[in-house]
């Protein structure tokens, strides 16, 4: 269908004021009952205002209705350009800045024209800069939050207007007003100069951490109303005015209340929210993050020149770090490039000296680098060597391998020097035999096998370095200090004297090895268990003199010609018991 009334886009209209204004006009009852009427579809018959200000339906049904062309509404929509980011026309809008879903309206601007400006979407704009009134975004009647698909929009509007009271314009407003939304004009800053875009982010920066600096955890503008939103934004205007004393004294407030209440030293210890975001944050490479970063290191460079909070190698700028002294815990680790936990090792088994402070000296943490690349932990000890912790004590305790910390009644914890670790692999290394030059009877076994056969791992390299048992080589080249790759060796053929094993009797016998455990389960032949040394588990194993007996009492059909079978006795086969093979006894009769 094609509407009776189609109005054309304003200059700098929006696509869901354009819509809106389109539905009063056509009588609908509001914006809803315009787009099912159109056919386009509405998921839970709900109006969804991102999508629709991007663009993001079948426009092409809204097009034909009105007879318009597709560049006229094109230049309605707006573009996300990246993901904290919206475009509309020449503008560049802060994702946190605006909010599509909560409209706020100006009852006399929308009763004169029908019209939403753009610059009402903005969340720091809460008063309307031509009449010098407050945006509503609630109904005066009911209280009801007002949506771009309320019923009857323009009767509430025009109601409004008799309750409208013309106030003082919030400089937030005057602002951005005078930055205008294709304006090339600048607000001063300090000494810099800012565009709109910029001046958003710096206001959305100080709404959110002067609500932290009082309390957590703080609300997004998106979810206070309008009203609520004034006074927070006129503060974070002030932080601006007075600069950079005002941001001065948001770090300050953070210094009596930490952002981080524990696992934290130095600078992140007091602002650790805070510079994440301005030196990783999504935002860190635009010009209003930039002048915050300034500000930031002059203020650590002025309040904390000779102190720990300089030298956090992380993002502070070079000059900062090379003016300190004393640095503190978390840098220190960051400087050695090991965990904080690790560096109290050093300091508990007096490795490296902690200042009365709390604090290091620089220059000893620099001198001790060389020494502290090397040293892993007990936990990297066990990953590396691809062993058990109380297999790693063993190898200790036996003198194969060395250590740098041992615990005692001061320290818990164990350190290693990764060199040892490698000229201990190295030394078993040196014992290694070629695989095929081991007898056929050897086995190569594994430490955990050997382990569970109740032989120690220190035992077993013991007497592989002493040449007593032998040892072959699998490399690993992902980890080449990995015990896996070394598998001793056994001879598989060493077992009692008085036993054959299942396939030797099969041998002796003649017949295959499923017929030697077919003749023990009938009782033929006698099976024991015994344990052999060579695994953890004993085996199966057959005397010799049930060997004997077997021989002695019983005859296999091929031990005889068919013609003096009438002197035999079948006893087991297939054909009497299952068996599988026939067995026979010399005939009595």
């Amino acid at each position: 269908m094609m509407f009776l009334v189609r109005p054309t886009p304003l200059n700098n209209e929006h696509l869901l004021s354009f819509i809106l204004r389109l539905s009063i006009a056509n009588g609908f009852k509001n914006t809803i009952q315009l787009l099912r009427c159109i056919d386009i579809p509405l998921t839970n018959n709900r109006l969804p205002p991102k999508k629709v200000a991007l663009g993001d339906f079948p426009t092409e049904l809204l097009q034909k209705a009105i007879n318009l062309k597709a560049k006229p509404l094109s230049s309605t929509l707006f573009h996300q350009a990246e993901h904290n980011w919206y475009r509309f026309k020449q503008l560049t809008i802060p994702a946190a800045s605006i909010n599509f879903s909560k409209p706020t309206f100006c009852p006399q601007c929308f009763c004169e024209e029908l019209k939403h400006p753009v610059q009402h979407l903005l969340l720091p704009m809460t008063h309307c800069s031509k009449h010098h009134c407050a945006l509503i975004d609630f109904n005066p009647s009911n209280g009801k939050r007002l949506t771009w698909s309320t019923a009857d929009l323009l009767t509430i509007m025009d109601k409004a207007t008799s309750t409208v009271i013309k106030e003082v314009l919030p400089t937030v407003t005057s602002n951005i007003s005078k930055l205008g939304l294709t304006s090339a004009e600048r607000l001063l800053v300090g000494k810099q100069q800012f565009n709109l875009k910029n001046y958003l982010v710096l206001l959305h920066f100080f709404f959110h951490y002067h609500q932290r600096s009082i309390t957590s955890p703080t609300k997004r503008a998106q979810q206070l109303s309008n009203k609520q939103r004034v006074h927070l934004y006129n503060i974070a205007n002030e932080y601006l005015n007075n600069w950079p004393t005002g941001f001065y004294g948001l770090l300050n407030r953070f210094l009596l209340k930490p952002m981080a209440q524990r696992g934290e030293t130095g600078i992140r210890h007091y602002f650790r929210d805070l510079y994440d975001e301005i030196y990783s944050g999504s935002l860190k490479g635009i010009f209003a993050y930039q002048f915050l970063m300034s500000a930031f290191e002059d203020y650590l460079e002025n309040e904390f020149s000779e102190s720990a909070f300089t030298n956090s190698l992380t993002r502070i700028e070079a000059p900062l770090h090379n003016s300190a002294t004393c640095i503190c815990e978390k840098s220190a680790a960051q400087l050695l490039n090991i965990p904080v936990s690790h560096l109290k090792l050093f300091v508990n088994a007096g490795l490296v000296t902690l200042q009365d402070n709390g604090t290091f000296l620089k220059k000893d943490i620099v001198e001790f680098i060389v020494k502290a690349k090397d040293f892993i932990t007990l936990t990297e000890t066990t990953e590396l060597l691809e062993i058990g912790k109380s297999q790693v004590v063993q190898l200790v305790d036996s003198g194969l391998l060395k250590y740098v910390i041992h615990p005692n009644d001061e320290l818990r914890d164990w350190l290693f020097d990764k060199k040892e670790l490698q000229a201990f692999t190295s030394k078993i290394k040196d014992c290694i035999t070629t695989p095929h030059k081991l007898p056929t009877s050897f086995k190569s076994s594994t430490f955990k096998a050997l382990t569970f056969n109740g032989d120690c791992i220190s035992t077993v390299i013991e007497n592989i370095v002493i040449n007593k048992t032998a040892v072959i080589y699998t490399e690993n080249p992902n980890n080449p200090l990995s015990l896996q790759q070394f598998h001793p060796c056994f001879d598989v053929s060493l077992q009692p004297n008085k036993y054959v094993s299942p396939k030797q009797a099969s041998k002796i016998l003649g017949v295959n090895i499923n017929a030697i455990y077919d003749f023990a389960k009938r009782g033929f032949l006698i099976i024991e268990k015994q344990q052999v040394g060579r695994t953890a588990r004993p085996v199966k194993l057959i005397p010799k003199y049930s060997i004997d007996s077997f021989k002695n009492n019983y005859v296999l059909n091929k031990h005889f010609k068919s013609e003096d079978k009438h002197k035999f006795e079948l006893i087991s086969g297939p054909a009497i018991n299952g068996g599988l093979v026939n067995l026979y006894v010399r005939s009595t009769s």
